[in-house]
């Protein structure tokens, strides 16, 4: 059964914002970074259209099936947001594949376990109908695998965001990139944490798509548009024998 409700509205924005960014990210051109963060704005899209989609429906069992499908953009987005961060500093493939393997083998079995889930409760321990004035929402109480799964994406943006700050030249130019990489994770980490906190006020709806499209954009239009950079030399690495970028 369908049911018409305001809470698709946040996932209804997302989605048109994401859109409009990987619309903005095409018209970029080849700028350093560009198919990383439209593979970062195809995960905000399909998540968010997942949760969309979950929200129009009462059925427990179609509810589940939303969530799964939503999976891969959960679980993929944080590698998604560290090759931007390191191809947008290098300027060119940054991650040979064996490494990039690597990258996404945890996401991966994160994937795995949530298609799998009736089988073990690794990722969600219980699902159930949370029934609201006016909307039927999805509890969740999340498993063991789901922490770490929350660790590694964590560190993975956090990785992204220190190589971002770290390596962007001090300059007039890049004063602005330098603002947007910390403003983009912290617009998610907000949202994410609230949804997560014992104190969130609507359990049943995750604001995080929300916040990563606003992040996606930010990221588009404070570093993306920056073009391409010299990133800066870290004095450890200036050695007489070894100088390059770090």
């Amino acid at each position: 059964m369908l049911q018409i409700t305001h809470w698709s509205i946040p996932s209804l924005v997302a989605i048109v914002l994401a859109v409009a960014t990987l619309v903005r990210i095409r018209q970029s051109g080849p700028v350093p970074g560009a198919r990383a963060l439209t593979a970062l704005g195809g995960c905000v899209m399909l998540w968010s259209f997942g949760q969309f989609v979950g929200s129009l429906t009462t059925s427990l069992e179609l509810k589940i099936l939303a969530s799964k499908l939503q999976y891969p953009a959960i679980a993929l987005l944080p590698a998604t947001w560290l090759m931007f961060a390191t191809t947008f500093i290098r300027g060119r493939q940054a991650m040979a594949p064996p490494k990039l393997a690597l990258l996404v083998a945890l996401p991966c079995v994160t994937v795995l376990l949530a298609w799998t889930n009736e089988l073990h409760g690794m990722l969600w321990a219980a699902v159930e109908l949370r029934p609201t004035p006016g909307f039927m929402g999805l509890a969740i109480d999340y498993g063991p695998w789901f922490r770490v799964h929350m660790v590694y994406s964590y560190a993975l943006v956090l990785a992204a965001t220190l190589l971002l700050r770290l390596e962007l030249p001090d300059s007039p130019r890049t004063a602005r990139a330098r603002t947007a990489v910390v403003q983009a994770p912290f617009a998610i980490v907000l949202v994410n944490l609230l949804h997560l906190s014992p104190w969130n006020p609507v359990p049943f709806i995750d604001p995080t798509p929300l916040g990563l499209a606003i992040g996606t954009w930010i990221l588009n239009r404070g570093v993306l548009r920056t073009g391409r950079v010299n990133p800066r030399r870290m004095p450890v690495l200036e050695l007489p024998t070894a100088a390059g970028r770090c």
